[in-house]
């Protein structure tokens, strides 16, 4: 995916970040999507693989146009543009035939922008949304897969602990950022807009930051309590500084 970052246009993808992280700082906000806010209940599924998509992570994503184009032409016919990703940890030999209780109960909400063709691959960017949970598949012999979803309920109003371990996550990516060239000044711009009284996409994003195996990261996705959440993303992210 960073590879694929050079590929995009940077101000194309600089003003589409700008606005996620201005929607990240609504009031009493629950990451991307906001308090009444209408959610599709069936989602058009693509797995990816290396790494969980988080809902604090809007990047390009690129696939093979085979068997994957019919998937994003119905996505683009949506109102809301919405498909989901899940984590494959390994990659299976035919996607057009595969076993799909393979994926993970949960993935992430995205949105998709700018989806182009090019030498037999699709490319677009993924702006993350919110957790989502399959209740029942409606296709899944092959694609287009299609899924009933349901959304994990997070509470809106964060203890004094969840405050607590919102704090020491941005003081953790803090001391993360100047470690590494990759991180644009941009990033560091934007973590700036994060509050530990919205921790939901706090925690999402730390654990987007770290280098940890998509297995554990898939763990963190799976964790919707987000104290229990922020207990399993403050070490990755400690660990990532050492």
């Amino acid at each position: 995916m960073r590879r694929l970052a050079r590929e995009v246009d940077p101000a194309g993808l600089t003003t589409l970040l700008e606005r996620v992280w201005r929607e990240y700082a609504q009031p009493a906000g629950t990451g991307l999507v906001l308090p009444g806010q209408t959610l599709p209940t069936t989602l058009y599924v693509i797995p990816i693989h290396n790494r969980p998509f988080f809902p604090a992570q809007v990047l390009p994503v690129i696939v093979n146009e085979e068997p994957w184009a019919e998937t994003l032409d119905l996505v683009a016919k949506t109102p809301h543009h919405n498909l989901a990703l899940f984590f494959m940890d390994t990659p299976p030999e035919d996607h057009r035939h595969f076993d799909t209780s393979a994926l993970p109960l949960y993935g992430t909400l995205v949105k998709v922008h700018h989806a182009s063709r090019e030498n037999g691959k699709l490319q677009f960017v993924a702006q993350g949304l919110t957790r989502v949970r399959i209740r029942t598949w409606l296709k899944h012999h092959r694609p287009p897969y299609l899924v009933e979803v349901e959304y994990p309920h997070q509470p809106s109003q964060p203890t004094d602990e969840v405050k607590a371990y919102g704090m020491a996550l941005i003081n953790a990516i803090k001391e993360l950022l100047p470690l590494n060239p990759l991180y644009s000044e941009e990033l560091k711009n934007y973590l700036n807009r994060f509050s530990p009284n919205d921790p939901s996409p706090l925690t999402d994003f730390a654990a987007a930051l770290t280098t940890a195996p998509g297995g554990e990261l898939q763990e963190v996705l799976d964790t919707v309590p987000i104290l229990k959440r922020m207990e399993k993303v403050l070490p990755l992210l400690r660990k990532e500084v050492e």
